[in-house]
């Protein structure tokens, strides 16, 4: 296993140096995807790309849009690059806390099957790092792919336009599909199905199943029959203009 953290950053100077240096006691590599950063974050990536050499790898995009989507495929393509097996998905305000955590963690996604990822649940530190909340908010329930291992068929693309807030990567799949008419088509899908153990059964808590309302057979098909459709008018639409320009031509002598 060779296991890689990918990271997108954006303006995190104030925690960055900490939690990179905390991710590199656990994984091989730690690929940084550095995004429109106006603070010291940059220089501090460079001082830790110095004290881990060859074990640092930092992307730069200096566009002021965020395409989450885009800039988290880039990052899994540099992993790949680099030889990853397994990926950790950390983002620069996080980190596993302990040694023994961090191994456990790694010996978790060791056994992982191709395309299978390891969720946690996340605890978020309130207002200081002795401390985190604890109640029924959305804070203290919170759970997160932390690592998974890859697969050929794990992407990040936007789903049905949407391109933010989404941190596991995507399955794909191609659908056949015969309509009665007598139409045959593929549309090309992406999914995510997560699961939870409970009581010692697997079970899925959700599922998600998105093709392309912009790119798939149908809507081609349709558009096609658009642009036929509006020639077979116009060229009806220029006959009958002449036809009947014809007639008030012969009509006027």
């Amino acid at each position: 296993m060779r296991l890689i953290a990918l990271m997108p950053v954006r303006n995190e100077d104030w925690v960055i140096g900490l939690t990179s240096r905390a991710v590199l006691q656990w994984v091989d590599h730690l690929v940084v995807l550095e995004h429109a950063n106006r603070d010291a974050t940059a220089d501090i990536l460079r001082e830790v790309a110095q004290e881990y050499p060859d074990r640092v790898t930092v992307l730069n995009e200096p566009g002021e849009t965020w395409t989450e989507m885009a800039h988290r495929q880039r990052l899994l393509e540099e992993g790949r690059r680099q030889g990853g097996t397994h990926f950790a998905l950390i983002d620069a305000d996080e980190l596993l806390a302990g040694g023994s955590t961090c191994d456990f963690i790694r010996g978790c996604t060791d056994q992982l099957a191709p395309g299978k990822f390891c969720l946690v649940p996340l605890r978020a530190m309130w207002r200081t790092l002795l401390q985190y909340r604890q109640d029924a908010s959305v804070w203290s329930r919170a759970r997160a792919t932390v690592t998974f291992a890859d697969h050929p068929s794990l992407c990040w693309q936007t789903a049905g336009g949407y391109d933010y807030h989404h941190r596991e990567p995507y399955g794909s799949t191609l659908g056949r599909y015969s309509l009665i008419g007598g139409l045959d088509f593929e549309v090309n899908a992406i999914w995510l199905c997560t699961m939870v153990k409970e009581h010692g059964k697997w079970l899925v808590a959700s599922f998600q199943f998105a093709p392309s309302i912009f790119d798939n057979p149908i809507a081609n098909k349709l558009q096609r029959t658009v642009y036929w459709a509006g020639g077979i008018a116009a060229v009806i639409g220029i006959a009958l203009g002449a036809l009947l320009g014809r007639m008030s031509r012969r009509k006027k002598i």
